[in-house]
């Protein structure tokens, strides 16, 4: 599993700035969608249906998936840049969920920090539910969630014209809540999550990459939806999970291989 953890984190890594990428010259809208999409990718997942079981019960794995960036792809191909290079920015990170009596269920994901020559990345994320269908003998499960996540990207910029050579910082801190449904079929588990999100981020040179502006940073903060839907399989200990979601128009796509305890 730590081979396979590796392989994932140099996916990443080596994936999303095959070349380096030039965030130069940025219009406001062009700083907000970037980095929307760049903080979509950093809320929360554990690929996890809302269900419980009767007491305690223990999930460890790996999540792994891409969000679709439309505007990051559109805005370095006006730059001159590869714009194909940049339609997913992918993701992963190890998982682990827990259930206890009282039908409350605890998730957590952790990619820590990796480290190459051009870019220095690290995430975390939690979330937290009630399952009250179980509460309440529903022929299937109806819980509420709140999640939060936390994303930390650095990338080194190549000397660029008369545009000098510099380290870009990106932050993004996330939170959805929602409610969820899921019924079991057999070793199936398909669910639905619809609510609404946040996304809060950060951007900074070391010199201003803004036309509108000679601040070396700044912020953003939106609120809308959020909706996942999923399904889970479950051959004895083994799980898998695959995971198409949606937060304020972004998409992305996850999936899972877990061991459930």
């Amino acid at each position: 599993m730590k081979k396979l953890f590796i392989f994932i984190s140099l996916f990443y890594s080596l994936s999303i700035f095959a070349e380096d990428i030039q965030l130069r010259d940025l219009s406001k809208k062009d700083a907000e969608d970037v980095t929307k999409e760049f903080s979509a990718t950093f809320v929360h997942t554990a690929v996890a249906a809302p269900e419980t079981e009767e007491g305690w019960g223990l999930e460890v794995g790996l999540v792994a998936g891409v969000s679709n960036s439309p505007k990051l792809s559109q805005f370095v191909d006006d730059s001159g840049g590869k714009g194909d290079d940049f339609k997913y920015i992918p993701n992963a990170g190890l998982m682990g969920r827990i259930h206890i009596p009282m039908n409350l269920f605890f998730e957590l994901t952790l990619l820590p920090e990796q480290e190459t020559k051009e870019l220095t990345f690290s995430s975390s994320s939690f979330a937290v539910g009630w399952n009250f269908g179980k509460s309440f003998s529903l022929p299937f499960d109806l819980a509420v969630g709140y999640e939060r996540g936390n994303g930390d990207l650095e990338f080194h910029q190549e000397a660029e014209g008369t545009n000098p050579a510099m380290d870009v910082k990106f932050s993004a801190r996330t939170t959805s809540y929602w409610v969820g449904f899921s019924k079991t079929l057999w070793f199936i588990t398909p669910y639905l999550k619809v609510g609404a999100s946040k996304l809060e981020r950060d951007i900074e040179g070391e010199a201003s990459i803004f036309i509108y502006s000679t601040e070396t940073d700044e912020s953003f903060s939106t609120s809308g939806s959020f909706m996942a839907g999923g399904v889970n399989l479950e051959f004895g200990l083994l799980k898998f999970g695959a995971e198409v979601s949606n937060v304020q128009g972004v998409s992305r796509y996850a999936g899972k291989f877990s061991f459930d305890l």
